[in-house]
C-alpha cells in the first residue's frame, strides 16, 4: 500500500478517474457525474491537496483538503476544508480511515490553520476518535 499526498494541478487522469470510481462506490451518481462534479472549479480547486492510498494501482482510501476564506470581524482568515473522505468497502476495518484523518490531522497541524469538516451524524463518533 502506498501513501501519496499531491495538488490538484498535478493529478493525472487516471488519478482523477480512480477518484472517482472510489466516490462512486459510496455515492452512485455516476462515473461521469463524478468527474463533473470533480472538475467543478467551486468544488475542487487547483490548489487542493488530495490524499490517497494506493493498492495495486487503484485508489483505496482518499481525503480531499483546500485552503479556503472566511470573514470574521471584517477581517478575510483562511481555513482548511476538510471534504471527501472515503474508504473502499472492502479495505474498511483495517484501520485505513484512522490513518488518512491522522494524514489530514499533521496536514492541518502543520499549516497552523483552523480546518472545518462537515459529515452526517452517524459519522461524528468516527472523526472524533
Amino acid at each position: 500500500m502506498k501513501f501519496i499526498k499531491k495538488p490538484t494541478f498535478k493529478l493525472k487522469k487516471k488519478d482523477i478517474l480512480g477518484i472517482a470510481k472510489l466516490k462512486n462506490s459510496q455515492w452512485s451518481f455516476g462515473i461521469p457525474s463524478q468527474l463533473i462534479w470533480f472538475k467543478n472549479q467551486k468544488n475542487v480547486l487547483k490548489n487542493d491537496f488530495h490524499l490517497f492510498y494506493k493498492k495495486k494501482e487503484k485508489i483505496i482510501g482518499y481525503a480531499q483538503l483546500g485552503k479556503r476564506k472566511y470573514i470574521l470581524n471584517s477581517k478575510v482568515k483562511n481555513y482548511i476544508l476538510f471534504r471527501t473522505a472515503i474508504v473502499l468497502k472492502k479495505e474498511r476495518g483495517k484501520q485505513l480511515g484512522e490513518k488518512i484523518v491522522n494524514k489530514v490531522s499533521h496536514f492541518v497541524k502543520k499549516r497552523k490553520l483552523p480546518s472545518f469538516l462537515l459529515t452526517r451524524k452517524k459519522l461524528i463518533k468516527f472523526y472524533e476518535k
